[in-house]
């Protein structure tokens, strides 16, 4: 699965979030709650997820012999910054870009789809006061505040990206780029993706038969048969930051439990339907367990 790229205007969030969750980062969450060591999972691999903040001013200006940047701009920039995107789309869950206009630009010449973030024109003095607090110099406040309406204008105007507007009327945490922004995004394209799927596909439910090795993008199902259980396992980062855990119980199909298990299920993008005769027990199944066990 390719990465999402994420554009967005300055102060959404973005070096936050890349801060908070990205495995890259040195201050991430499970480091910080680890004592600023290095977090593993039981797999050995560096707890987190693969999230690149990637700054284009690495890239729009020539170096010196230390790797500084100097005052003379590279020539090569976009197409260098869009080549190191292109290079990464493949390894990464979210790659983090410039909302520059030349950088958009570049973005649509190459066929790269992208997501951008940035508020309502009437947000002006809140961004502002954001750019005072995290230490933004004069001349940049002065620049984005002088260009503000532009700015705005010309994202809007661009019909190529999917916009996400960060209103000041919703909750705050969706005023900032962050984990519940981020996962109402990919829940959307997971919703967008089961919706133009074909109704009578629906997978009729019976049993742990029908859900041992059941699959599909994010998830697939393993079933304990010796303790009449089964797991939801996530095998892409968007499930493990959505969904980090699934247990199907020894209740699974019960007449009180199989309509949870069912929404469980179709949540994370399964399009299943538990078949129950709600005057038995729970639901026969054809083997494994006994009706009288569990």
């Amino acid at each position: 699965m390719a990465a999402r790229i994420i554009s967005a205007f300055p102060a959404c969030g973005k070096t936050t979030y890349y801060k908070e969750w990205s495995r890259y980062s040195p201050e991430n969450v499970w480091r910080t709650r680890n004592n600023g060591e290095d977090a593993y999972d039981e797999s050995g691999n560096p707890v987190g997820f693969k999230i690149l903040d990637s700054d284009s001013s690495e890239f729009s200006w020539v170096k010196d012999e230390n790797g500084n940047n100097t005052s003379i701009r590279n020539p090569e920039f976009p197409q260098n910054y869009i080549d190191h995107i292109k290079e990464k789309m493949q390894s990464e869950f979210i790659i983090f870009v410039s909302s520059h206009d030349v950088v958009r630009e570049a973005l649509k010449q190459n066929n790269i789809p992208y997501d951008i973030f940035y508020p309502r024109k009437d947000q002006k003095e809140e961004w502002i006061n954001r750019f005072r607090k995290r230490g933004n110099d004069e001349k940049f406040i002065s620049f984005i505040s002088d260009n503000w309406d532009k700015f705005i204008d010309d994202i809007e105007k661009d019909d190529y990206p999917t916009k996400h507007v960060l209103h000041d009327d919703l909750y705050g945490d969706h005023r900032y780029i962050n984990p519940v922004t981020v996962n109402e995004l990919f829940e959307c394209l997971c919703y967008a993706k089961n919706e133009q799927e074909d109704s009578s596909a629906t997978k009729k439910i019976r049993g742990w038969d029908d859900l041992d090795g059941l699959e599909n993008e994010h998830f697939k199902i393993t079933v304990d048969r010796a303790s009449c259980n089964g797991h939801i396992e996530c095998k892409t980062d968007w499930a493990k930051h959505k969904y980090p855990w699934g247990y199907l119980s020894t209740h699974t199909f019960y007449p009180d439990s199989y309509k949870f298990s069912e929404e469980m299920l179709r949540e994370r993008g399964f399009d299943v339907e538990f078949v129950c005769d709600e005057s038995d027990e729970f639901i026969p199944i054809k083997e494994g367990c006994d009706k009288n066990e569990g």
